[in-house]
């Protein structure tokens, strides 16, 4: 879906931001929307579903040369649009 700059590239170069720990979610994907409730729980914990408008989350390691440690991060969230492909 895009590209990244994952944690060997990232600890390598202490100017190089990168990007880690992506996941497809999708809270208003109509399976869920539709899921009956048991017990005040929806179904579906986990997001196993999307509709066409999921969000990408990632964790985003900002360059470490000012920060030793490593531990300067983001969580990131990115609209997408899910299209048919066409045949």
């Amino acid at each position: 879906m895009r590209s990244i700059t994952w944690f060997d590239r990232w600890s390598a170069d202490p100017t190089v931001t990168g990007e880690a720990y992506p996941s497809l979610l999708d809270p208003a994907s109509p399976e869920i929307v539709a899921c009956p409730i048991a017990n005040g729980t929806p179904c579906d914990l986990n997001f196993q579903y999307s509709g066409a408008h999921p969000y990408l989350y990632f964790t985003l390691l900002h360059p470490w040369q000012n920060a030793p440690h490593r531990t300067n991060r983001d969580v990131v969230r990115q609209a997408l649009t899910v299209r048919p492909v066409a045949p």
